[in-house]
């Protein structure tokens, strides 16, 4: 596994009205129709650095990033080592 591949496999940052938000790794699942010929996706909260630069540099009060792989079994793959990895359980909200 590649090392930035490792880093978003961390506990997930999202900013919910300026407050930092951590939650355990690939969490969060949201089915997501994109249409055809796509369809319904299941996507999970990921660790992206898009979350804090956007929140910071843009001022949006509340981010989060949401990913999805396909084939499907890829997606199964990063949800089962997560939770491994050091740090993989989340964390308290702070504020930035």
């Amino acid at each position: 596994m590649c090392m930035q591949a490792s880093k978003t496999l961390l506990p997930d940052v999202s900013v919910t009205d300026g407050l930092q938000v951590l939650a355990p790794p690939v969490s969060g699942p949201r089915l997501i129709d994109f249409g055809r010929p796509i369809g319904r996706v299941t996507a999970w909260l990921y660790n992206l650095p898009e979350v804090e630069s956007t929140h910071v540099n843009l001022r949006v009060p509340s981010v989060s990033a949401r990913f999805a792989t396909a084939p499907v079994f890829w997606n199964w793959r990063a949800r089962g080592w997560a939770p491994r990895l050091p740090g993989g359980q989340g964390g308290p909200a702070v504020r930035i």
